[in-house]
């Protein structure tokens, strides 16, 4: 095929028709800049394009390819004899092109498939280490596979549509073929970003009936004082209320000057918790376990505790 040759061809026709590039992109469900590249000669149409073009400006897959019109005979015998042969033409570059496009339609589902198992056998990897390592965000993971098990299924659903609507449609491959692949990776970078950098687990405190005294100190070597019992409540609500991070603790104190230590007692047991203001941020710190946001009505309130 001869891109200027044909390219020119298409622009007279369509011009002949009355069409503008825009109204012929909308008729063969593709963009302007496609039929502007055509027509230019700086580009050939694909071969899944060529009957749909043939049809639409009214002529034969032939005379595309060729880029120019068949002579018209001048007389009805040649006509006739001429025709056949035409016809036996356009059917041979039609079943060639319906071939053609099987076989990429078949390329693009190996694709699909094959992106399917990569990403379900890294998932299973990921979520057999988490459950080895009892972390339990796992269902963050969960909820974001589900999420893109849809959309490869409304995505593979709508080509497959397509398909048997409009079997020349390339829009909908070309989606597709991005999309699947798109989708599993921004999903696996999720869930690679949590396992590395997992958030906290929820923070850990005595039932109200095991717990016998709460204290309050301003670090190490501060004078305690002991919460009343009706504050051991409130204090517990705004522990149980502070917000896992992905920060860690990596000592037995926070890495910051000032800070509050409460202390949760029971029959058998303590449990040791920092609150602290970093910059305009409220954290709460369990040594070892992780960092966790908090409210300044928090701090406050146990800033008061300790100083009345």
């Amino acid at each position: 095929m001869d891109a200027e040759k044909t390219g020119k061809l298409i622009r007279d026709l369509r011009i002949k028709d009355g069409m503008t590039q825009q109204e012929l992109a909308e008729a063969l469900n593709i963009s302007p800049t496609a039929i502007s590249k055509w027509e230019n000669g700086h580009s050939l149409p694909d071969i899944s394009m060529l009957e749909p073009i043939a049809d639409k400006l009214n002529v034969s897959i032939s005379e595309i390819i060729i880029g120019e019109m068949e002579m018209e005979q001048s007389s009805e015998s040649s006509a006739v004899s001429e025709q056949p042969v035409s016809e036996a033409a356009d059917i041979a570059v039609k079943a060639v092109i319906e071939e053609s496009i099987i076989q990429r339609h078949k390329s693009n589902l190996a694709i699909i498939r094959i992106t399917a198992a990569v990403f379900a056998v890294i998932v299973f990897i990921v979520l057999s280490v988490k459950i080895l390592n009892a972390n339990y965000d796992i269902l963050i993971e969960c909820g974001l596979i589900f999420i893109c098990l849809v959309l490869i299924a409304v995505c593979s659903v709508i080509q497959l549509v397509r398909w048997e609507v409009n079997k020349h449609s390339r829009i909908s491959s070309k989606l597709l073929i991005i999309a699947v692949p798109v989708i599993a990776a921004i999903v696996l970078i999720a869930i690679i970003g949590n396992t590395l950098f997992p958030k906290a687990r929820y923070i850990i405190i005595p039932l109200r009936s095991e717990i016998t005294s709460v204290t309050i100190s301003g670090g190490y070597g501060t004078p305690e004082t002991e919460a009343e019992e009706a504050d051991v409540e409130r204090i517990c609500s705004f522990l149980s209320d502070a917000k896992p991070t992905r920060r860690k603790s990596y000592d037995d104190n926070p890495a910051v000057r000032y800070y509050y230590k409460i202390e949760v007692y029971t029959s058998s047991n303590s449990y040791r918790y920092f609150i602290y203001k970093e910059g305009t941020a409220v954290y709460i710190e369990i040594p070892y376990q992780g960092i966790y946001k908090s409210s300044d009505q928090a701090i406050d309130y146990i800033a008061s505790i300790y100083l009345q």
